[in-house]
């Protein structure tokens, strides 16, 4: 009598435990998935710092010219052009920021 109630506690540990190792794996798997996607979206994020630094770094070398007097253009004068050219220098100050802050 004995016997049989052991073997139908067993198979409800075997079952329970089996239950667990299962969720557990679910467990798992749902986590590397949620890392798997914030790392995609930091990657994301930084190939966009990236591509606003180039366009930051073309617009600086034409404020730059300007300012020295390469350009063409006459039409801003020094201060305006002073003015825009720090603006670009805070924004790429800023992404640099951004972009380290996605690297930690």
């Amino acid at each position: 009598m004995i016997l049989p109630l052991m073997r139908t506690q067993a198979k409800r540990t075997l079952r329970r435990r089996r239950k667990l190792e299962k969720e557990t794996k679910q467990l798992v798997k749902q986590e590397e998935l949620k890392r798997l996607h914030k790392a995609q979206a930091i990657q994301r994020q930084l190939e966009e710092v990236e591509e606003r630094q180039r366009a930051l770094e073309i617009n600086g070398v034409k404020l730059e010219r300007e300012l020295r007097g390469e350009s063409d253009s006459g039409t801003q004068d020094e201060t305006q052009l002073l003015h825009e050219w720090f603006e670009l220098v805070l924004e790429k100050n800023k992404l640099v920021r951004y972009e380290s802050e996605l690297l930690i």
